[in-house]
């Protein structure tokens, strides 16, 4: 059995799966894409302008991503900070409840669900963000997260799966309690007062990814060598 995070492992194990039976293979990065770069000249590229604060988040659109709980949050955060921007990149059922949240609480200003985008595209936005969030109620170890990380942004992230194995709070990003808007909303205040902070964490984020995991190839020939081992 193969795992991604130590999170999983633990979780069959108590199961009653033979841990001898279970190795651990953490996902990999394509390093060639998400990497920090200059976020004006990848924003000049996009066309966004170089004087909003850009939040940014992935996933699909679906209740487990729960983008609805970081709009709720950030309606009552814009008023503080006028040039705050959340940009989603995602498809999925929950496009049109949220497109009509997102009016409701009159933010069609301050919020762009930007539908699917190529890998490509996504790095380029990843370079051009200031902060990721990730919102979810449950995860793995998810690749939009680890990318974001290689790309050097400091990111928020729900305390649940594998995510606090990845993350030490306040070293390479900052955790909320899973579905509270409330500590969601503390954590995003915290983060978008202090351009430190985020230098800090942004540093200490990419700086793991490339210590600590690799690429998709370097991946791929530990997955190889573990058939080799099976089969002789």
């Amino acid at each position: 059995i193969i795992c991604e995070n130590n999170n999983l492992k633990a979780f069959l194990v108590s199961k009653g799966l033979d841990s001898k039976k279970i190795t651990l293979i953490r996902n990999g990065i394509n390093l060639d894409f998400f990497q920090p770069s200059d976020s004006m000249k990848a924003r000049k590229r996009i066309g966004l302008k170089n004087d909003q604060l850009i939040l940014l988040s992935i996933g699909s659109l679906n209740k487990n991503k729960n983008h609805a709980l970081l709009i709720n949050a950030l309606a009552e955060i814009v008023t503080s900070k006028k040039s705050l921007h959340l940009y989603i990149i995602g498809e999925g059922e929950e496009h049109e409840i949220l497109k009509k949240q997102i009016k409701e609480l009159k933010l069609e200003q301050k919020i762009t669900l930007l539908g699917l985008l190529d890998h490509k595209s996504i790095s380029e936005w990843m370079k051009a963000a200031d902060i990721f969030i990730l919102p979810s109620q449950n995860e793995g170890t998810p690749n939009s997260l680890l990318e974001a990380m290689a790309s050097g942004l400091p990111v928020i992230a729900s305390k649940v799966g594998g995510i606090p194995e990845l993350i030490q709070e306040n070293i390479e990003g900052l955790l909320f309690k899973s579905d509270s808007k409330d500590d969601l909303k503390k954590k995003i205040y915290k983060l978008i007062q202090d351009n430190q902070l985020q230098e800090f964490l942004g540093k200490n984020a990419q700086k793991k990814i490339a210590t600590q995991y690799s690429s998709w190839k370097n991946q791929a020939e530990k997955l190889l060598a573990l058939y080799k081992q099976l089969i002789s």
